[in-house]
């Protein structure tokens, strides 16, 4: 997965059409799962890795977005819902694809700046 996350190899030539596919199915479930973990269901705080950071100053951050977002969100955008499961699928899925129909990146280039 590691060779077709890089814009220079992701074409993946010297495997199968259906390993390809395994492949972008892969890493959109590896996707779509580290999102979803990052939605609000706490798996990724400081109360589950067991860090002992001050949980007070946590909700105090995030009660400071919060106001901020209240204030100046609309002057800024529009603070979008959290997606549901099979929609924010269905967006990571076009992104892959999006990011596979994307000609490949020269040997010679930075893949960071492709």
């Amino acid at each position: 997965m590691i060779s077709f996350l890089d814009p220079r190899t992701k074409s993946l030539p010297y495997i199968s059409a259906e390993e390809r596919e395994i492949i972008h199915d892969k890493l959109l479930d590896t996707l779509v799962n580290y999102e979803t973990s990052r939605d609000g269901s706490g798996t990724h705080d400081s109360a589950n890795t067991g860090t002992g950071s001050n949980n007070s100053a946590e909700v105090g951050e995030a009660q400071t977005k919060d106001r901020l977002t209240n204030l100046l969100g609309s002057m800024y955008g529009t603070v979008s819902k959290p997606q549901s499961g099979s929609s924010m699928k269905k967006n990571m899925s076009q992104e892959v694809k999006n990011y596979i129909a994307a000609d490949s990146a020269f040997m010679k280039d930075c893949p960071l700046s492709w």
